[in-house]
């Protein structure tokens, strides 16, 4: 069996997908990889993969995309597929999308700093701000005023999410999923009251029957086969944060050996009888 992986460069050196891979390959899989970044490949014709059985793709950018779209259309198997990859990394569509489904989620405001301190009520503050394609946490603030909220560290001309800050029992649920199987995991919320970024420190925690249907339905509204769902506890039960595609599995002490189980399985699912 061989596997594609297409990675973005930030994610070489994470846990995954260097887990899964060393994983694929001490169970003698064939395991390439490719930086959209540093390699120059040819797409048109989608042959750079030629002999893989599957693509897996960790990464966002648009090279990765790129690279997985054009496998795609040559008949590649993708995990994720481009298309799922791209409904979770626009922020502001994720949050549309999610309220549309019914899912909790908080509501979220796009717009440019200025015009975003204009719309808020001086009663809705503190709100967490953050780019429309970020990730891993980055760019996200927390803003207690106006005045923090004019001074945001983008261009004035850039336009941003902000969301009420919710006001939780100081650390974060993240749901992690491979396929329809799903854990949970509670972590040190990156954001205090301060803005300062606290620990990150995490432990598996309970899934519940709802936690479970909440992140069952975000790969079903997304099309996501690996993926995590940012979670908060309120008085009135979780709340969606957001999607990602194919996380850590930070805590989740099998996840190489499951996500191997995985992409083999999906191999098998789809090879010539």
């Amino acid at each position: 069996m061989h596997v594609a992986l297409i990675v973005e460069r930030r994610y070489m050196e994470q846990a995954q997908p260097a887990g899964v891979a060393a994983e694929l390959r001490r169970r003698t899989c064939e395991v390439s990889v490719v930086d959209p970044a540093a390699t120059a490949v040819e797409v048109t014709r989608g042959g750079w993969y030629e002999g893989a059985d599957i693509c897996i793709a960790r990464g966002r950018s648009q090279g990765v995309l790129s690279l997985l779209a054009s496998a795609e259309a040559a008949g590649a198997i993708a995990v994720n597929t481009s298309q799922s990859t791209a409904a979770v990394r626009d922020k502001a569509r994720m949050a549309a999308v999610l309220a549309s489904a019914g899912l909790p989620t908080p509501t979220t405001y796009l717009g440019t700093a200025a015009s975003l301190a204009a719309e808020i009520p001086a009663t809705g503050y503190p709100v967490v701000a953050k780019p429309i394609l970020g990730d891993n946490c980055r760019g996200v603030h927390l803003v207690d005023d106006v005045a923090q909220l004019l001074d945001y560290p983008f261009g004035s001309d850039e336009a941003l999410l902000a969301q009420p800050y919710v006001h939780g029992p100081g650390y974060d649920l993240k749901l992690y999923g491979i396929g329809d199987q799903v854990w949970a995991v509670r972590k040190r919320s990156p954001l205090s009251s301060n803005g300062a970024r606290g620990g990150q420190a995490a432990e598996p925690a309970a899934l519940t029957p709802r936690l479970r249907e909440l992140a069952l339905a975000c790969r079903r509204l997304f099309g996501v086969e690996l993926y995590g769902v940012d979670c908060l506890e309120t008085a009135d039960g979780p709340i969606v944060i957001e999607v990602n595609e194919f996380p850590n599995y930070t805590a989740i002490p099998d996840a190489d050996q499951c996500l191997a189980d995985y992409v083999i399985a999906r191999t098998r699912e789809v090879a010539p009888r």
